[in-house]
């Protein structure tokens, strides 16, 4: 959206617009009612009306970016989008009656707090179809094509708040002519004033202001006198409506007033009754009748300016009332005057009087308060008006002062610029007159209507009139021909037109021009004039001429040149080639000309060739490219271009100048050089040459530089000492100085080179001195890092001391034969083990067998033997005769190394085991004697089983027959002395009884406890799961009615006693039936799973638990952890289990929480633990 409009009003407008916004929203978030409606009782302005704002003022903000800016673009047009939908589905709620929840859609909690009236925050009709409006409009502006209609919109749409502000200002609630019609809020109505100037700035350049702009100061101070007599009129006409609330409110004050007066007469009239009746007094009556004609003109004053006909209604009835009540007290007064006090009194008790009294109190009661309620509506309604008359006048005030300032801004403004115009203009033609060009102006039919004073010259004219002089009459013929068909009529279409033509002077002669034509229009696109400007080019075109022949004479001595040449003009077209460049591609020169040479180059260089040479162009600047460019038998051969710029003798750029040279041969030597460069690079070893006299070093390979951590840069101002910290330059000179002399043609060494981060690197070097034919002599090194062979050295140094030690530790010593030359090597622990001095001697295959024992020497050699011809180790324990008669007992291990069938080497170890051999006879002696001992514990303890199997027998027998006697006594007491025993004689016989039942059972299971303890295990293979499983089966048929969840884990197999294993299970497993029997959904589950290399089984239950603070008891024998009256049982049933599992080399545990869970583990070391 192209415009000239003053762009600082469209922006100040926008920022007033979002601060206009921003200050009413944040009266809605805070409940700051001035911010919401300037002053009480006025509208407020809503919510999204604020909103509705500040995207107004964002849109007039990017107004003048709006074409420039991406980003401001798309602002205008979301806010623009916004607007329209606020403004159009806002006024749709209006139209169709309904109720989209855009109203609340910012302040949910204020529509929450008011549901029966959710419009509370609706902005008015009104206000919506304005928004929708200026939501049309900023649409609108987007297109040039639009942008008039635009804004007569806006001159339509401003009528509204204008009539609004007016409505305000008179304080009108309505127009004549819009009887419905609402006021918007104040602050909306000066909000939409202020961004209808803003978008109306923004147009100024089109449609009616365009027109009017020239008179837009005078119209602005009209506005702004219009303003100021409005201000004037509404005061006046406010303040007669203000007088007339007044004088209401004094008439409203004055009918309170004297219903207290009314009031008053009628208290009096009452007392003055009440005195006479118990009085008989006249005086009490006398004042009476003046007090009724005062009452009838008060009532008379109220009737006429009381104007509700609710309350004449009332009125009338407290007329009716008082006249009722005025008759019955003188009825009374009559009764008192004819009958006396007794007949008066009786008549005052019916009471009569007083409902009268309420009733006219009342009636009163109820005028007044609404009369009062009248007058505070005036007086609100008339501070109301005062407050908002106010703010009218002042906005109208202000605004009306400050259209009055901005008409004088803008008539000095028009002012400056026609002063400026005027300046220009004068400056201009000043600068046309002093100009040594010619310029010349005509009207569109082609008549001369100026010509500057340097034309005038050229055309011999002087001072005198031009209305006669034509076009044809300053050219000749054929200049005059390509200005009249080819330059007047291009500029006339394109704007303008350039060209070389000629004047003709009043003597006849030519002289050559360089000629623009101009047309001009004006705003409606009408060409106004036509004006020509024209340089004399005589002196260049002599220069031409002259450079002709310079470069005729340039172009002989370069086509006799061995170098390919070019020339090219400042367009960068090339315009000459020697004669070399065109036998070099066989083409002509019109081939070459402009870019017709790039079709030469090869594909692949072309982008590179010409972006180097549009650089240089560019840049004004030498350059220098290399690219293949194909010759004329098709080879395409690589040219080092070099192109200098060219100037004249005026510093001006005309354009270039350049040579090839071709360089394939040296390109081919320099890409061999490279790839031997490469090739060093590539390998592990690294290179440096240095040469012999400075010691620099020329040149270094990748690998160097990696090694030592230096580029390439830096080691060219480095020299070998600077690398070698083990060498100075004396002593480094001294080792190269046989090479240098020719004494020596290498020298290889060791050293280290100094990292450049601090740290040694150790190397090895191969160092020559060459001289090449061609070149001056140097030296080559080749350096290989040793970091590892030294790591490897160092570890087997290391390596060979551990090994010593651990012989030394071990008595381990070892040995080599070498078989063809008989020569024996051994370790130092060898000759430690013989005690043999190694000096003293001779190592030998029969050096060793003379250390031997005697008795073992034939054994030894052929046990050697043997395994020499089987091709097989031996392993064999000798004896050592020392010097002084000792014996050594050693162990001997060899083996034999060939080569195809022949032996050739022998190895082995030799290890000292007299210590060992010495402990080995003391173990025997003392094994045997452990088996005696053994024996005879064994025969002891059978004896004391057999002793302990008669005394279970005694004990089961001899205890057995006095607990049968005791409980067989008791029965018969029972049965034959019941009638004589009472119930605490039968109590104690029955728990003798169970006592001694009892003690057998324990008997019993003492015997079975004993029994399990000496019992021989026959172990095979068990199915556990199995065994479970009938146990479970025995408890079910015993208690059907125990319900419970069995889990089972199938393929349990075990090795061990079959019988004991079963008992383990049924105290377990009963122990679960039990405990869990009292629980609804009883729970029991058998199974193992794997901890490590160990099988663990478990059986759990989901019954009444234990405390683990006593689970140190569970195992003991007759130990109870609930008592028999809860769980029957003896008490030996997991003591019975823990000796099964320990006899079958296994363990048990138990772990529990009270009326939760209750498993037991054990584990058993002969059961197959080989399970998926």
């Amino acid at each position: 959206m192209h415009t000239s409009s003053p762009f600082p009003i469209s922006r100040t407008t926008g920022f007033f617009s979002i601060v206009l916004g921003l200050a009413v929203l944040t009266g809605w978030a805070f409940d700051v009612d001035t911010l919401k409606s300037v002053l009480p009782g006025l509208n407020a302005m809503k919510p999204n009306s604020a909103l509705a704002f500040m995207l107004c003022g964002i849109a007039l903000i990017c107004t003048a970016d709006v074409n420039s800016g991406q980003l401001a673009r798309q602002l205008y047009a979301v806010s623009a989008t916004l607007l329209l939908l606020l403004g159009s589905v806002t006024l749709s709620q209006y139209v169709l009656g309904s109720d989209t929840g855009i109203d609340p859609l910012l302040f949910r909690s204020v529509a929450d707090a008011d549901t029966d009236n959710l419009r509370s925050l609706r902005m008015s009709p009104q206000t919506a179809v304005g928004f929708t409006m200026l939501g049309v409009v900023l649409w609108l502006l987007r297109d040039a094509r639009t942008r008039t209609i635009a804004q007569y919109l806006l001159l339509l749409f401003a009528i509204v708040p204008f009539l609004t502000s007016i409505g305000y200002l008179f304080g009108l609630n309505a127009l004549p002519f819009l009887p419905n019609y609402q006021p918007m809020a104040l602050h909306t109505v000066f909000g939409f004033l202020v961004v209808s100037a803003g978008l109306l700035a923004s147009t100024v350049d089109i449609g009616l202001l365009a027109r009017l702009r020239q008179k837009l100061a005078g119209i602005i101070f009209g506005l702004g006198l219009a303003l100021l007599l409005l201000c004037v009129v509404g005061s006046v006409v406010n303040l007669r409506h203000m007088t007339q609330l007044n004088a209401r409110q004094i008439h409203k004050q004055d009918i309170v007033l004297r219903f207290e007066r009314v009031a008053n007469e009628i208290e009096f009239n009452i007392s003055a009754y009440r005195g006479f009746v118990l009085t008989g007094q006249d005086w009490f009556v006398a004042p009476l009748e003046a007090s009724r004609q005062r009452l009838a003109q008060h009532l008379d004053y109220i009737r006429q300016h009381v104007d509700a006909d609710q309350q004449q209604e009332r009125l009338n009835r407290l007329e009716s009332a008082i006249s009722h009540r005025i008759a019955l007290c003188d009825e009374k007064i009559r009764l008192r005057q004819d009958k006396g006090l007794e007949y008066a009194s009786q008549a005052v008790a019916e009471g009569q009087g007083n409902r009268l009294n309420y009733e006219i109190r009342g009636q009163i009661d109820d005028i007044v308060r609404v009369e009062t309620a009248a007058v505070d509506t005036l007086k609100t309604q008339a501070e109301a008006s005062e407050k908002t008359t106010l703010v009218a006048l002042s906005f109208s005030l202000m605004s009306g002062l400050g259209l009055i300032v901005l008409a004088q801004a803008e008539s000095k403004l028009n002012a400056g610029r026609r002063r400026f115009a005027e300046s220009e203009r004068n400056r201009l033609s000043e600068i046309l007159e002093a100009t040594t060009d010619f310029v010349g102006m005509t009207d569109p039919q082609g008549t001369i209507t100026y010509i500057n004073r340097a034309g005038r010259v050229m055309l011999g004219l002087g001072d005198g009139p031009i209305d006669q002089f034509l076009i044809a009459d300053a050219h000749p013929a054929w200049a005059y021909e390509r200005v009249g068909q080819q330059g007047i009529p291009y500029a006339k279409t394109h704007g303008s037109w350039q060209g070389e033509t000629a004047l003709l002077t009043a003597d006849g002669r030519e002289i050559p021009m360089s000629q623009l034509i101009l047309s001009h229009r004006d705003d409606a696109g009408n060409i106004t004039f036509l004006s020509t400007v024209m340089r004399d080019i005589s002196e260049r075109k002599r220069d031409e001429a002259l450079q002709s022949q310079m470069l005729h004479k340039l172009d002989t001595i370069a086509n006799a040149s061995a170098m390919l040449l070019w020339s090219s003009v400042h367009d960068k077209g090339c315009d000459w080639f020697n004669r070399r460049w065109l036998d070099f591609t066989g083409r002509t020169l019109e081939q070459e000309m402009g870019a017709g040479w790039l079709e030469g180059v090869h594909p692949d260089d072309l982008a590179h060739c010409l972006s180097t040479y549009e650089r240089g162009f560019d840049a004004r600047q030498f350059f220098s490219m290399e690219y293949r460019l194909r010759r004329h038998d098709g080879e395409y051969r690589w040219l080092l271009d070099q192109g200098m710029p060219r100037y004249d003798e005026n510093g001006a750029f005309i354009g270039y100048i350049g040579s090839c040279l071709d360089i394939s041969e040296a390109r081919q030597t320099q890409v061999a050089l490279q790839g031997f460069k490469s090739t060093l690079d590539l390998t592990q070893d690294c290179v440096f040459m240095f040469e012999p006299q400075s010691l620099k070093f020329i040149y270094v390979n990748q690998g160097a530089m990696n090694q030592v951590g230096y580029t390439a840069e830096q080691l060219m101002t480095m020299t070998p000492l600077d690398i070698k910290p083990e060498f100075d330059e004396a002593g480094f000179r001294a080792m190269i100085a046989p090479l240098m002399s020719g004494e020596s043609s290498l020298h290889r060494f060791e050293t280290v080179h100094r990292h450049k981060d601090g740290h040694d690197i150790p190397i090895e070097i191969s160092l020559q001195h060459v001289v090449p034919s061609s070149e001056s002599p140097r030296f080559i090194a080749i350096v290989r890092d040793i970091s590892e062979r030294k790591l490897a050295e160092h570890k087997l140094c290391a390596s060979e001391a551990s090994l010593k030690q651990a012989q030394r530790l071990a008595q381990i010593g070892s040995w080599e034969l070498d078989l063809g030359s008989g020569q024996l090597a051994w370790s130092d622990e060898v000759y430690r083990i013989f005690e043999i001095d190694p000096e003293g001697f001779a190592a030998s295959y029969q050096g060793f067998l003379q250390t031997v024992h005697p008795d073992d020497r034939d054994m030894v050699s052929a046990a050697y033997a043997d395994s020499v011809a089987r091709h097989c180790a031996y392993d064999m324990v000798h004896r050592l005769m020392m010097a002084d008669g000792r014996i050594k007992y050693v162990r001997e291990r060899g083996e034999t190394q060939y080569q195809g069938d022949t032996p050739i080497r022998s190895m082995g170890t030799v290890q000292d085991i007299t210590t060992s051999k010495r402990i080995e006879d003391e173990l025997h002696l003392y094994r045997n004697h452990l088996e005696s001992v053994v024996k005879r514990r064994t025969a002891e303890l059978e004896a004391v089983n057999q002793e302990l199997e008669a005394f279970a027998y005694s004990v089961s027998h001899d205890l057995r027959a006095p607990l049968r006697g005791i409980d067989g006594f008791s029965k018969a007491l029972l049965e034959d002395y019941q009638d004589t025993l009472d119930d605490t004689g039968r109590d104690y016989l029955n728990r003798v009884r169970v006592a001694t039942q009892r003690m057998g059972i324990l008997i019993d299971e003492l015997l079975k406890l004993s029994r399990i303890t000496r019992a021989t295990l026959k172990c095979t293979a068990v199915d556990l799961s199995q065994l479970a499983t009938e146990v479970l089966q025995d408890l079910q048929d015993t208690a059907p009615d125990h319900p419970a969840q069995i889990l089972i884990q199938p393929g349990l197999q075990v090795h061990g006693d079959s019988g004991l294993l079963k008992v383990a299970l049924e105290n377990l497993l009963g122990n679960a039936w039990k405990y869990s029997g009292k629980r609804a959904d009883p729970r029991i589950e058998f199974g193992r799973f794997a901890d490590g290399a160990e099988t663990i089984y478990f059986i759990s239950d989901n019954g009444v638990g234990f405390d683990m603070d006593y689970a140190d008891k569970l195992f003991g024998a007759f130990q109870r952890l609930h008592h028999r009256e809860q769980f029957e049982g003896s008490g030996i049933g997991l003591a019975t289990v823990k000796r099964i599992v320990h006899r079958h080399g296994g363990r048990i545990w138990a772990d529990s929480k009270p009326d939760e869970k209750t498993t037991f583990y054990f584990t058993l070391s002969g059961e197959d633990d080989r399970f998926q």
